[in-house]
């Protein structure tokens, strides 16, 4: 990450912080306009991070039991929630340096639980839920305090960032769904589905012109981003789905083991005996190829279909595909016991 810090871009954003005073006691107006500005300039400049990838034969080994890991999108670092790792780091958000496996950020999580996790586009922040009345982001440069998004209700469980950038969705306990606009802190559009069905996935588009987001009724909707009016329903009773993954089209998506080809509104059920709740799913970059994280295995569809079986007294989950869809990676550890948690790859 040497190079991303030290670059033009990244010293331009610590020139604009210091000139502006940033962390000192602004006012909101004040404060907004830095955040909107020194996001601008990021997003000007994001062409300059370089992508790390993990060597083929390498297996990176990190202490502490990591749970809810998202890997950076430029492969540099990666996030997580620590559990049952030193006492001083035990419930603790780190994010970790992928070329030399060093914890290089810490920051604090919800007393309550955290929910779901998610990078911005240009792989400065990160966007946290959890059991409480607000969002947090976080900058992993540091330059920046953590940001406290207040609006969300009793709890949120999922949260997305939109591929611009400029906007956040995030799915609530109570029902609701909210568009953030990120560099004003403000909420722009919510929609209030008035049941008892929690938002279990809220997920954009390739493009970011629409969102999805799936409850515990059986809803799987689709939104479209500008409009916040509803283009595409499905219902399917006493089904709920965690995980929602788009197609790279944006024309079909995965809705934990259903497919749903939006184009001809017509479903198919990849895994017929497993709960769609139990599964988590993520195209591959080419779209030839969708995983399909279970309890006990991870299933790959496409033209042959691969099964990576969980070995006993282990625990592991999907971190990613790699670009040229060749292989995923995951995160692996001894099952419900301290110990040290491992990426590793498999090749599909």
């Amino acid at each position: 990450m040497e190079e991303v810090l030290n670059s033009p871009a990244s010293l331009n954003i610590m020139r604009s912080l210091h000139d502006n005073g940033y962390g000192s006691h602004h006012s909101v107006a004040s404060l907004a306009s830095t955040c909107r500005s020194t996001w601008e300039m990021y997003l000007a400049n994001k062409r300059e991070l370089t992508r790390y990838k993990i060597p083929r034969d390498e297996i990176k080994y990190i202490d502490g039991r990591l749970l809810h890991p998202r890997m950076q999108p430029n492969g540099g670092h990666l996030m997580a929630s620590l559990e049952y790792s030193e006492p001083g780091e035990r419930g603790l958000i780190v994010v970790i340096d992928m070329r030399s496996n060093k914890k290089v950020r810490w920051f604090r999580s919800y007393e309550r639980g955290l929910y779901d996790m998610c990078w911005s586009p240009c792989g400065r922040y990160i966007a946290t839920v959890g059991g409480e009345n607000f969002m947090r982001i976080l900058d992993v440069e540091g330059s920046e305090p953590s940001r406290i998004l207040r609006g969300i209700g009793e709890a949120a469980w999922s949260v997305s960032w939109s591929p611009c950038g400029k906007y956040i969705l995030t799915g609530l306990h109570d029902q609701s769904i909210l568009l953030w606009n990120f560099a004003e802190g403000q909420i722009i559009h919510r929609i209030d589905k008035g049941n008892d069905a929690l938002i279990c996935s809220v997920s954009f588009s390739p493009d970011g012109t629409c969102f999805a987001y799936s409850n515990e009724s059986g809803e799987l909707c689709v939104y479209d981003t500008k409009t916040f009016e509803c283009i595409h329903s499905l219902h399917v009773p006493n089904y709920w789905a965690t995980s929602i993954s788009w197609h790279p089209s944006g024309e079909k998506l995965a809705c934990g083991t259903l497919i749903w080809d939006l184009k001809t509104n017509c479903t198919q059920d990849t895994i017929s005996d497993i709960d769609g709740w139990d599964v988590k799913v993520a195209w591959s970059p080419d779209g030839t190829m969708l995983a399909c994280e279970t309890s006990k295995e991870i299933i790959i569809f496409g033209e042959n279909q691969n099964v990576f079986v969980r070995p006993k007294h282990t625990w592991w989950t999907f971190l990613g595909w790699e670009e040229d869809s060749s292989s995923i990676l995951i995160v692996n550890r001894p099952n419900w016991t301290r110990g040290t948690s491992s990426i590793q790859r498999l090749v599909v």
